[in-house]
């Protein structure tokens, strides 16, 4: 059987209009990755300083500090979050920099972490959600289903994986992708909420209990 998009093929019918959009109610959910812990730190007051980062991070007289930095010397206020890195470049062999968004990052225990990105994810089925519409989707012979993403392809059988949006690229399609439990890239995920509160892992078993 030849391969077509999945617009134009679900068990050999086609479903335009209204039927169409009432084919693609599946359920869908939210995942995303265990938080990263970032090279950073709080800088209330000089105690907060780092001792390898003596030299890179210094109070001023005037109460703000001076930071290292590749474009020289950046000031900075207290209360900010710092975050650095190695550089052979700058006098103190550090870059520092401050975290100016602070929304990408997560504080836990003292310790800085960047953000997760929480993404909408469905459970591979005999139908699409809604939101691969515009996706690069294909249904083979054997069921399973084939997505083109930017870098190859990508493919899965019902009940063996998920349907994953990350976001919109620049041409206004879905970026997408299939995440087939018990891989590498799977264990790295939690089943969450909306506002990104992890509710457990990810498995098979958790989704299917959804």
């Amino acid at each position: 059987m030849k391969e077509a998009p999945f617009q134009k093929l679900c068990a050999g019918t086609e479903f335009p209009g209204k039927e169409r959009k009432a084919m693609n109610e599946v359920k869908t959910f939210c995942i995303q990755k265990d938080a990263v812990e970032k090279a950073a730190f709080r800088l209330r007051t000089a105690a907060d300083i780092p001792a390898f980062l003596a030299k890179t991070v210094r109070k001023r007289s005037d109460g703000k500090f001076a930071l290292d930095c590749l474009e020289g010397e950046e000031t900075a206020s207290a209360g900010v979050v710092i975050a650095y890195e190695k550089e052979t470049r700058t006098k103190s062999g550090w870059n520092a920099w401050v975290i100016a968004d602070e929304s990408r990052i997560l504080e836990k225990d003292g310790k800085i972490y960047s953000r997760p990105k929480v993404t909408e994810a469905a459970l591979i089925g005999d139908r699409l959600p809604s939101f691969m519409d515009g996706a690069d989707v294909v249904r083979n012979s054997d069921g399973s289903y084939t997505v083109t993403t930017d870098w190859g392809k990508s493919s899965g059988k019902p009940g063996d994986g998920l349907f994953v949006r990350y976001g919109t690229k620049a041409d206004g399609t879905p970026d997408v992708n299939i995440l087939t439990f018990g891989t590498e890239s799977a264990a790295q995920y939690n089943i969450c909420t909306r506002d990104g509160s992890n509710i457990c892992r990810l498995s098979k078993e958790a989704v299917q209990d959804l």
